[in-house]
């Protein structure tokens, strides 16, 4: 095997890579045609802005076709307002399968796929859907077949127990919490009915209320989501504004706008009345505008686009962004190809026009990056003098 050949290091590090790849071989020991629609459903990371890098993974699929032909993206006509690359078919070239096998370390002669069968075959009959969500074996690092198929056989005895999905994975996963995080639509398909019991994990929200509200600001980081609740006790300009420590890309969610599935912690006095008003506006939908406030970087305006989702017309919030811009033209921040930052993939387009017109392309002409946190509070008393 030449150079150009060798498994990349980032086959190691994605484990959607993995996942796939080994998909592509169970269907060839299968005997059948190796293919994945992508959905969030088959591959919820390429549609997770929480935790994950959805454009990133794409690069790295797409690299599989274009510089390994190992597989081909055939992309659908989607319907409007939907992922571009929902519905798209990846296809294994079978040409490949012994350079992938070679990858993964994956002979044709599978023991795990046989331990697997045999194990599956003694406790199928626990699952309300006779185990057929768990035919195809499930590879879990540092862990048997047979070990992986008692932990989802241990489900039977716990799941109709209302919890929350994360306290069932605890409980039966080996004491790890998150191991069912992206393997909740597994469980249900696993048991249709106990799965109802499942418990809600409310999105945890931090913000600040005023005593009237004329407007929300989303901000990114910790130290300047508490730098604004400080200038909002000083400064009468923002006497009306609300602020919603939104943690990365933690608001993003597309449910979060469901009742139940957010909870807000005020870290100022606020009235009763003032939450209640709030939380209609978040649950209900209102009329006060929102803005978002993050790094002037790739990802920070990828968490915009992701928030306009679930917050319709949500606006880069100027008053911040053009302090930093300020400090951006001269030539704060630091290079992209020189900084930890340089897997973030340019988001296109964000769908608000001062970032779309403004921010990035500052951003693409300058190649630098700049954290919110170069703002401090001097900077906004002095720009609202």
């Amino acid at each position: 095997m030449n150079a150009y050949r060798q498994r990349p290091s980032w086959v190691d590090e994605e484990p959607l890579v993995q996942e796939i790849l080994n998909r592509f071989l169970d269907q060839c020991d299968r005997s059948v045609k190796a293919q994945l629609r992508v959905s969030a459903k088959s591959t919820p990371e390429l549609f997770d802005y929480v935790d994950d890098d959805p454009q990133y993974l794409w690069h790295l699929l797409k690299s599989l076709d274009n510089e390994y032909h190992i597989l081909s993206v055939q992309k659908q006509r989607g319907k409007s307002g939907r992922d571009a690359n929902e519905n798209a078919l990846l296809v294994f070239n079978s040409d490949q399968e012994a350079l992938v096998r070679a990858w993964l370390n994956r002979p044709a002669f599978d023991p795990y796929t046989l331990t697997w069968n045999e194990r599956f075959a003694k406790v199928h009959h626990v699952f309300e859907d006779n185990g057929a969500a768990l035919e195809k074996p499930l590879r879990v690092e540092g862990r048997s077949a047979g070990e992986v198929l008692q932990a989802f056989a241990s489900l039977a005895e716990q799941i109709a127990t209302p919890q929350t999905l994360r306290n069932l994975s605890a409980k039966c996963f080996w004491g790890d919490s998150k191991f069912l995080d992206n393997k909740f639509d597994l469980v249900c398909a696993l048991f249709p009915q106990a799965s109802m019991a499942i418990e809600p994990r409310p999105i945890m929200m931090n913000v600040v209320l005023p005593d009237q509200l004329d407007e929300i600001i989303f901000v990114e980081n910790q130290d300047s989501f508490l730098m604004l609740k400080q200038l909002a006790d000083l400064n009468p300009r923002f006497m009306h504004s609300a602020f919603v420590y939104s943690s990365g890309f933690k608001g993003s969610s597309l449910t979060v706008r469901k009742k139940g599935n957010a909870i807000f912690s005020t870290l100022n006095s606020a009235s009763p009345e003032m939450l209640i008003e709030f939380q209609r506006w978040w649950f209900d939908g209102g009329e006060a505008p929102c803005y978002f406030w993050g790094d002037m970087d790739y990802a920070g305006l990828a968490i915009l686009r992701a928030l306009r989702k679930s917050f319709e017309g949500m606006q880069a919030w100027q008053p911040g962004y053009e302090l930093m811009m300020s400090f951006h033209d001269k030539g704060h921040g630091h290079q992209i190809r020189d900084s930890k930052k340089m897997k973030q993939l340019d988001p296109g387009t964000c769908g608000c026009r001062y970032a779309d017109d403004v921010l990035l392309p500052a951003i693409r002409s300058s190649q630098r990056f700049l954290d919110q946190e170069i703002v401090a509070l001097r900077e906004f008393e002095q720009s609202l003098i």
